[in-house]
């Protein structure tokens, strides 16, 4: 009888004990990890590569390389091409495309440069 009460009790207040972080909890602690908000603005230009999957067997490569105003310059290669779609924070930004109709450097849509922003 004393352990099921003792279990009752433990229940009743196991959720005052174990608080869940809030979001802002969690995004400071995130932002300390990383030397705090000053470091992370002080930061100009970032490059971040890795492997990408498509299904259906593509696969390749990318890189994307991020600068301080909105700048950015992406490169996707899959079986042997190279996607390259770059943003200088002005313009409505270039793609080429091998995969795409025109093969050649064309300007991105308005719509789709939204998405760099």
């Amino acid at each position: 009888m004393k352990s099921r009460s003792f279990s009752i009790i433990l229940l009743l207040f196991l959720p005052l004990i174990a608080r869940a972080q809030t979001a802002d909890e969690i995004v400071k602690k995130a932002l300390d990890a990383r030397g705090g908000i000053e470091k992370i603005k002080a930061v100009r230009s970032e490059r971040i590569s890795g492997r990408v999957s498509f299904g259906h067997g593509a696969e390749g490569t990318f890189v994307v390389e991020l600068k301080r105003p909105l700048r950015m310059h992406i490169e996707i290669s899959i079986e042997g091409q190279k996607i390259v779609r770059v943003y200088d924070g002005k313009s409505s930004g270039w793609m080429i495309n091998p995969f795409a109709e025109t093969k050649r450097l064309s300007r991105c849509l308005p719509r789709t440069s939204r998405t760099f922003r």
